[in-house]
């Protein structure tokens, strides 16, 4: 059964609060709110159900605070290049092993959710949306909380 170690690349990793984050100003705001985990696989594995229900993911500018039943748990800040295809982020943990060195993704939307497919620390990034055995990386699939969160039709990436 995979764990919250799972989680430790995305969660040390991830995007969040600052008004001079690098990217799209739109794709930026689309990444704003608070996202609950739909679903988690790390090196093929499925990650258990039951902990992912306790986990959320608040974004604020350019920083990310992953929570726990509502308790802080990790932070990081995020870079966007949403021109690059697919979509590029890089996450900077604030804290941890890995603190202050970007862990490599991608990232997609699909209505209210969105899709990062992130590598270990010090791998390529991805080019795929996948996370087979052995391949170092982590792919989460999040439901934004909040509908009224999110932007206006028609402000897509």
């Amino acid at each position: 059964m995979i764990g919250l170690a799972a989680l430790l690349p995305i969660l040390l990793a991830s995007p969040g609060p600052d008004d001079g984050a690098p990217g799209r100003p739109d794709d930026l705001r689309r990444h704003q709110g608070t996202w609950a985990v739909v679903r988690s696989i790390r090196d093929g594995e499925e990650g258990p159900v039951d902990a992912m229900k306790e986990i959320t993911r608040v974004v604020e500018g350019d920083r990310v605070v992953w929570e726990r039943s509502g308790e802080p748990f990790a932070a990081t800040r995020f870079e966007l290049d949403p021109d690059a295809d697919p979509k590029a982020i890089d996450l900077i943990p604030e804290g941890g092993p890995n603190r202050g060195e970007k862990v490599l993704g991608i990232y997609a939307f699909e209505d209210d959710l969105l899709v990062l497919c992130t590598a270990d620390a010090g791998r390529p990034r991805p080019t795929s949306f996948e996370a087979g055995p052995g391949s170092g990386t982590t792919l989460m699939t999040f439901r934004r909380l909040d509908p009224a969160d999110a932007p206006p039709p028609g402000d897509s990436p």
